[in-house]
């Protein structure tokens, strides 16, 4: 998909990555489970959430207000939320 071919092309950055592992070690102070629900709020392409995903995290969701609804193997970003 799209979203994943920007992933791939972002992930080269070494300063993205750094970012993202130290994401992960905050997101790691709440919870070792890769089940635990992570929401992404302004995620963009939903790089971040692509990462986590290949990292084997498994109940990913992403908003963002500029983005076409799209649905990717659990990851779901939405443009619009209902609560």
């Amino acid at each position: 998909s799209a979203a994943s071919d920007v992933y791939k092309r972002q992930i080269k950055s070494k300063t993205l990555i750094k970012r993202f592992k130290d994401i992960e070690k905050e997101i790691l102070l709440f919870s070792k489970k890769k089940n635990i629900k992570i929401f992404d709020y302004g995620c963009g392409n939903a790089s971040f959430l692509n990462y986590l995903k290949n990292r084997g995290y498994k109940n990913l969701t992403g908003y963002e207000i500029y983005c076409k609804n799209y649905n990717s193997k659990n990851i779901k970003i939405r443009n619009n939320i209902k609560l």
